[in-house]
């Protein structure tokens, strides 16, 4: 049985650390991603109230009223 060269354990080597990167980044992606998307749900919820505030506050102006 013939014995890899080392250029191919090499390569094994860089080729793992490259991997071992990659699951890192996509480890760091989907903790950005988890941030993000709680900041927006935030927003939308912020949105969500003041649009439920102008409304309410639409609703007490009498009709033709306009602020001046």
């Amino acid at each position: 049985m013939e014995r890899p060269q080392p250029q191919v354990v090499m390569d094994r080597s860089a080729l793992a650390r490259q991997v071992e990167s990659v699951e890192r980044s996509i480890v760091f992606l989907r903790q950005e991603q988890l941030t993000l998307l709680h900041g927006l749900h935030l927003e939308i919820l912020s949105l969500q109230k003041r649009c439920t505030e102008l409304t309410h506050e639409l609703n007490l102006k009498p009709p033709g009223k306009s602020e001046e």
